[in-house]
């Protein structure tokens, strides 16, 4: 079934209409027709290379959303509605949803008819390309119309986009209908409460037809399409010969027999680089004309400079790398999707979510996944600064490594740091790589209890494997300490690393006589 039957399948199906204002659109006069050119920019956009290449990778781009779909909810579970969060700007939105998300205010919803409509699009679109294809008539002409198609209920179930060229009168409110014609005929009147329309307004009539950024640039889609007939034409049929020869004294009679003989020795790639004499005196001109004198390559790539810059891509999204290096390429891919891809889906959802999300619940929170990638440079710089704000698995994400169970949410303390209590001062962490020094502020001098205190000081001064391996059977370790038992710390941190290195000479000569005995 083409979209044509289907559109007169859905309104002789039903003719009542709608009650409820004209979603999107205000309109002052009845017959609107496209502005002058729209339909030969949309021809274009098959036909120049640079502009399509622009326009689609763009909204290939904004075809990529991945919608997100929430819902307020009170102290009892009951869903409510969050106008202020449903018209924030997408950032604000973000940070609002995932504080609400945390709070228990807003619950996700993983499945919902309105998540299946974006996402199916209709039996021949699917919802990327219906994404893609409305994002592509906004940056062309200014304006993308869809076409509800509901179920029995009155349920939208599909979306047929319609090319802006084919709406020929916009509605009023005494005739309170589209008209749609196609370029092969195909007539229809639908009602206001079926189309949503997208645009980017022009300031000369906001309430008009829109004005896309395409309009803009016909000139210099004029001159790259005349650029480009020209060398094709040039190779094609240039209606003119290289050269011309010519001579005072040639009769009609021996110019035939010069033009034979000349073809005869000199045409075909074998005949190349063959000298000719005369016995006459001969003029001979060549008629040149190269693409350096005429600058055509420079025209050319001065005119795809223009499509990109005024588009707003980084050239590299293209391909055009000539000029960069690693650093301009992940800048490049910052920017295209911050400031290129973001406000574009931000513009769709805002629409849908004014003009088609009450249509199923006004209580829903229509969101996207935001295509902005991370710099990964700037994080590890946040987190080399804060390691103790961020959890082993923190530190593995960022790096793109796989996240582990065990250990996986332990903090990151650096050495000799110590985590308190911002309102009672409590130490909640403390770490330590070395003794306390000599000279320190500690309050407590007092002497140690016993031998096996001092010796867990001193394990910190040596390598712990010989302990490990030999077991103090004889006491030799808490020997080494009797005596110093009457000494305060501080003089007894000043022996620990003598007592320490004879402890691991000791037992580094008991374990070479076990290995021996061995």
């Amino acid at each position: 079934m083409t979209m044509f039957e289907t559109i007169k399948n859905i309104f002789s199906r039903s003719k009542t209409k709608r009650d409820g204002p004209a979603p999107g659109v205000i309109s002052f006069g009845g017959y609107n027709p496209p502005v002058r050119g729209t339909r030969q920019l949309l021809d274009v956009y098959s036909q120049s290379p640079w502009f399509r290449a622009v326009v689609n990778k763009i909204g290939k781009g904004v075809g990529n959303t991945n919608w997100r779909l929430y819902a307020g909810k009170n102290s009892s579970g009951k869903a409510i509605e969050l106008p202020h969060v449903q018209t924030l700007s997408a950032d604000v939105r973000h940070e609002r949803v995932k504080f609400l998300l945390d709070q228990n205010e807003v619950t996700e919803i993983t499945s919902h008819p309105l998540l299946d409509l974006l996402a199916t699009g209709n039996e021949q679109l699917l919802g990327s390309t219906v994404i893609q294809l409305t994002n592509q008539y906004i940056d062309l002409v200014g304006e993308a119309f869809w076409l509800l198609e509901r179920s029995r209920v009155g349920m939208p179930v599909a979306i047929w986009p319609l090319s802006p060229e084919w709406i020929k009168k916009f509605p009023t409110a005494k005739d309170p209908f589209y008209q749609v014609t196609n370029r092969s005929g195909f007539v229809a009147d639908i009602p206001v409460t079926e189309m949503l329309i997208f645009k980017e307004p022009d300031p000369v009539d906001p309430y008009g037809r829109g004005s896309g950024i395409g309009k803009s640039l016909g000139d210099e889609i004029e001159i790259d399409e005349y650029t480009s007939k020209h060398v094709k034409t040039f190779f094609y049929n240039r209606a003119r010969p290289d050269i011309i020869i010519s001579g005072d004294s040639l009769g009609r009679d021996d110019t035939k027999r010069l033009e034979q003989k000349w073809l005869e020795r000199h045409q075909g790639f074998w005949n190349a680089f063959k000298p000719v004499f005369l016995s006459r005196k001969v003029d001979i001109k060549e008629l040149t004309q190269t693409f350096d004198n005429l600058q055509l390559t420079d025209l050319r790539k001065n005119e795809r400079d223009i499509f990109i810059q005024v588009y707003g891509i980084p050239p590299e999204k293209l391909g055009v790398i000539s000029q960069s290096k690693k650093s301009t390429i992940i800048a490049g891919d910052l920017y295209w999707t911050k400031d290129v891809i973001k406000p574009r889906m931000e513009h769709i959802r805002n629409t849908i979510q004014r003009n088609l999300v009450p249509q199923f619940d006004s209580r829903l929170i229509l969101d996207f996944d935001s295509p902005v990638i991370q710099d990964k440079e700037h994080q590890f710089r946040i987190m080399n600064s804060a390691k103790f704000a961020f959890t082993v698995n923190d530190f593995r994400t960022v790096a793109g490594i796989p996240r582990i169970d065990k250990f996986g949410d332990a903090l990151v303390l650096p050495l000799n740091s110590t985590i308190v209590d911002s309102i009672t001062g409590e130490v909640l962490v403390e770490t330590k790589n070395t003794p306390k020094q000599p000279g320190s502020n500690s309050a407590d001098s007092t002497p140690p209890n016993s031998g096996k205190e001092l010796m867990s000081d001193a394990t910190r001064w040596m390598d712990p494997t010989p302990i490990a391996e030999v077991s103090d059977e004889d006491g030799f370790v808490e020997n080494s300490f009797s005596g110093l038992k009457n000494k305060t710390k501080d003089k007894i941190l000043l022996e620990l690393p003598k007592i320490a290195e004879k402890i691991e000479e000791e037992y580094s000569r008991r374990l070479k006589e076990k290995e021996d005995a061995l």
